[in-house]
């Protein structure tokens, strides 16, 4: 019975034996995520072999509190810019005089990594020493009416009509002229003489500027029986001395001097009650003594040859930001600048015009790599030129038609949700190339929310693309990114403009699209080989 029953349950109701069921084919594993294999090659590697000097900018107090872009900065970068530290109030004090010690030891820093320096920036309205410059403007303009010598007597005719010149002549050379556009050279042992009207028993002040770049210069100023010499060094100085008059009528000054002593800006004045000594030289600075015809350009002026001389720079922003965001754009004037806040000076209203400015600011600039044996891309720099069609016109034009232009920079601070931007930024690179110039990309970061990393990292892709694509190699200039990490950008952290995050610097999609795209342009495969 037992069987019987066991018979039973192994029988279908039909009668007939169940199917079996078919097995399941085994099914192929799933496909192993590619992972990014960054040891590969580094960003500037990548970027070199497309022609492309990548950089970056760097802070002092990332440079100070930040460990961890040491190693950054010299695997993945070719150039520095700072963001602040070469600025005109970082370097100038309220007195005028230069401190380069917090630059220097950005630089010695960025050297240890074996980055090369950017220089940023010679000219902008923004971050200017204004205790010192603000000085300079409340100090009263000479009035030469005082002065007994009235032809010529800041060589402003372009000739030495008004002197017995032996040996003297004119220079227009840049750093060799105080103030305007001449000044008085010794061209060998030179003597310069010049006649005056003055009343016996009288004291007189002679004063003059003079500088020489060659050591042991000297300049003897005599009238009559009497004689004073000066010392020169290579900066600007004036040099006072005072003369008793023997008697009435007209009395004749020599000034004299060895090669390479330049002369500029000479008055002879009836001695007040703080005249110099009788017999000795009283030497100031522009800034204790009489100003020049156009002491902020001297300052200016100043400044340019210092920083140059002081900095080897590949590269120099001369001018940032000098085209106004009105419509129709043009060069900023107090109409169109807000200049309250922070440090703020419009160099331009003391050049005649802005335009006046940039033009010398590009000219100076010229001249002082040229004085101290120096070669750099000279950069005009601004923002907003992907969006604003009227400031590139306008900015184009001037670059094209200056030839001390020899480099175009657009900083591209971007913001994702702005509308068609990749048009905007095709448009821009195109008419940054017609220019004829290096093109630059200066200052790089797009802001972006928390969600669209993904269409941030397109864009950089895109960027990186379509200067690829648009700007011949012969013509850039490289591409900057304006930071490290997002917690220290000027943008703030909520913003994601760059390619790292986080106290542990982590990679973001940004970097992985540019390095993806940098690879398969230079044939690399960018992932680590399946196992």
């Amino acid at each position: 019975m037992a069987a019987l029953v066991a018979g039973i349950w192994s029988c279908s109701k039909t009668g007939k034996d169940e199917p079996k069921p078919t097995p399941t084919p085994p099914q192929p594993p799933a496909p192993t995520e590619k992972v990014l294999d960054y040891s590969k090659a580094s960003l500037k590697e990548l970027a070199a072999k497309q022609g492309i000097k990548l950089g970056v900018a760097m802070t002092y107090g990332e440079y100070r509190q930040n460990p961890a872009i040491a190693g950054l900065l010299e695997r993945e970068f070719s150039s520095v810019t700072f963001g602040n530290e070469m600025k005109h109030d970082c370097i100038v004090g309220a007195d005028g005089k230069c401190n380069f010690s917090t630059a220097d030891a950005m630089v010695s820093y960025a050297s240890k990594a074996g980055v090369d320096l950017f220089g940023h920036t010679l000219g902008w309205h923004s971050q200017q020493q204004n205790d010192y410059l603000d000085k300079l403007i409340s100090k009263a303009r000479p009035d030469n009416s005082s002065s007994l010598l009235q032809a010529n007597w800041n060589f402003e005719e372009g000739t030495l009509d008004g002197y017995v010149a032996n040996g003297f002549g004119l220079t227009s050379s840049y750093y060799e002229v105080f103030a305007g556009d001449y000044a008085a050279k010794a061209e060998s042992e030179a003597s310069l003489g010049f006649k005056v009207s003055l009343a016996e028993g009288k004291t007189y002040e002679l004063s003059f500027w003079a500088m020489s770049e060659a050591s042991d210069r000297s300049v003897k100023a005599s009238s009559g029986n009497q004689e004073t010499t000066a010392s020169l060094t290579s900066k600007w100085t004036k040099y006072s001395t005072s003369f008793t008059a023997a008697a009435d009528g007209e009395a004749e000054f020599t000034l004299e001097a060895a090669a390479g002593a330049c002369i500029d800006n000479i008055r002879v004045v009836l001695a007040g009650g703080q005249s110099a000594p009788v017999g000795k030289f009283y030497s100031s600075s522009l800034l204790e003594g009489e100003l020049a015809d156009d002491a902020i350009g001297f300052a200016y002026k100043s400044w340019v040859y210092a920083m140059i001389e002081h900095f080897d720079a590949y590269g120099w922003d001369v001018v940032n930001e000098t085209f106004s965001d009105a419509y129709p754009s043009g060069f900023r004037d107090k109409s169109n600048t807000d200049l309250s806040g922070y440090h703020k000076f419009l160099w331009g209203q003391y050049f005649g015009s802005q335009k006046d400015f940039v033009d010398k600011a590009f000219a100076y600039a010229k001249d002082a790599l040229a004085k101290y044996g120096k070669e750099a891309v000279l950069y005009i720099n601004d923002y907003n030129l992907e969006y604003s069609d009227s400031k590139l016109g306008a900015y184009c034009d001037y670059a094209k038609n200056n030839p001390d232009v020899t480099g175009v920079g657009t900083q591209m601070h971007l913001d994702l949700q702005l509308p068609n931007l990749e048009s905007k930024i095709d448009n821009m690179l195109r008419m940054l190339t017609g220019t004829g110039k290096l093109v630059r990309i200066s200052e790089l970061d797009i802001k972006a929310g928390s969600s669209k990393l993904k269409e941030q990292a397109e864009l950089y892709k895109y960027i990186f693309q379509k200067y690829i694509e648009i700007v011949p190699e012969a013509q850039r200039g490289g591409i900057t990114f304006w930071g490290f990490n997002d917690k220290d950008s000027w943008v703030g952290e909520s913003n994601h403009p760059l390619l790292w995050s986080g106290k542990n610097y982590a990679k973001k999609p940004a970097y992985d699209a540019i390095y993806i795209y940098l690879c398969e342009l230079a044939g690399i495969d960018p992932y680590k080989a399946s196992e």
